[in-house]
């Protein structure tokens, strides 16, 4: 069943049912996986009916990459658990806590906060973490967000980067610099009759709310 029927707008509302919270308000449509920790689905109406386009995330996580280069996710790590934070006609806003890398051996745990308001067309996400586990060498401690739109376009602090119809496993880019924004269009194709460069009718926006900084 599609969560998103549910919310035709125009009030957001958020519903935590089933292994998941799910938000929307007409214009967005969102859903988590609260037992295996990610950010699953995010649609959009641009005229805000409630009739939303196609995801295009592919998922959304916290990943732990360690010295060797073993990556742990979310994924992998447990459920988490949800609770409303506001629930009202203007604003729905859920935390997610027990957000980690590993279920064996943790070394960062996270809460997200996700916010939809009434008439909005973006969900706000709030990150709020701690390392558990002191002592530990790490290569990277991300979040990774795969969107289906191929083409990248970031705007970095001191500069832009700009990558075209990446194949999978190659659409990323790392840099010290805060990201103030980053957008994607495109097709979400993965073969020679619909690559993945092709256009289409798919597109994201990411934006910073707060200055650029580590885990708070």
């Amino acid at each position: 069943r599609d969560p998103c029927i549910a919310f035709l707008g125009p009030d957001a509302v958020a519903i935590i049912d089933a292994g998941q919270v799910s938000f929307g308000n007409g214009y967005v449509c969102a859903v988590f996986d609260l037992l295996a920790p990610r950010l699953t689905t995010l649609r959009g109406d641009f005229m805000g009916r409630g009739s939303y386009g196609t995801n295009v995330l592919a998922g959304g996580t916290l990943e732990f990459e360690d010295e060797i280069g073993i990556v742990h996710s979310s994924v992998f790590a447990g459920p988490a658990t949800a609770t409303v934070n506001t629930s009202s006609p203007g604003v729905a806003s859920v935390d997610i806590s027990g957000i980690r890398d590993s279920s064996s051996s943790t070394v960062v745990e996270e809460t997200w906060t996700l916010t939809l308001a009434t008439g909005s067309r973006s969900l706000a996400l709030a990150v709020h973490g701690h390392v558990v586990r002191s002592g530990v060498v790490a290569k990277a401690i991300r979040h990774t967000f795969l969107f289906h739109p191929r083409s990248l376009y970031a705007l970095f602090d001191r500069g832009v980067v700009q990558m075209m119809g990446q194949e999978r496993g190659r659409g990323y880019y790392f840099s010290r610099d805060g990201l103030a924004r980053l957008y994607a269009l495109g097709g979400g194709g993965s073969s020679a009759a619909t690559p993945m460069a092709a256009a289409g009718n798919i597109s994201i926006a990411v934006r910073r709310a707060s200055p650029a900084g580590g885990l708070t």
